[in-house]
């Protein structure tokens, strides 16, 4: 069966099933830009960036290539679970040049989201890209402030971890 093949099966759900899934293809070379590739397939977005960010957790890196298709395909995420989950790759992500206006949108349409996961995790995301391009620190710094004024609870959590480790 093909990775594609593994998605289509997938139920949604199950964790268990993911894992065996990445345990089947760990060790494909082109398991990274295949995923990236699956991701024009909104039914296959959760899936392929859940084991997208395991393949991150457990390697640490994918190609540069890769993680420049990756930044151009991130306006076509649709599924909330694939957009948390593509924020939660941003810390094991080099973010270019090239590549800081692709994420710098993806970031201000997922701040606003609906979903308390995806906006807190947004603001982590414009966190790290401040990280990286330290034109964004002020503007990040002012975003993190009004965060812990007007947001839930939950994501003020996220937010307190970020101000506290500073830049």
């Amino acid at each position: 069966m093909t990775l594609e093949q593994y998605l289509i099966k997938w139920d949604g759900k199950s964790v268990a099933y993911l894992e065996e899934t990445f345990y089947v293809f760990k060790d494909d070379k082109a398991l990274s830009s295949t995923l990236i590739i699956l991701l024009e397939q909104v039914a296959l977005q959760a899936g392929a960036t859940w084991l997208l960010k395991h393949y991150l957790h457990a390697s640490g890196a994918i190609k540069e290539k890769d993680v420049a298709l990756l930044f151009s395909r991130l306006s076509t995420i649709k599924d909330w679970q694939a957009k948390l989950h593509l924020l939660q790759c941003l810390p094991y992500l080099p973010i270019s040049k090239n590549d800081k206006q692709a994420v710098d949108s993806f970031l201000r349409a997922c701040i606003s989201a609906d979903n308390k996961f995806v906006r807190a995790w947004s603001y982590q995301g414009f966190y790290e890209l401040a990280l990286r391009h330290c034109e964004y620190r002020p503007e990040v710094q002012q975003l993190l402030a009004c965060a812990l004024q007007d947001e839930a609870p939950s994501v003020k959590a996220r937010v307190k971890q970020l101000t506290k480790k500073g830049f």
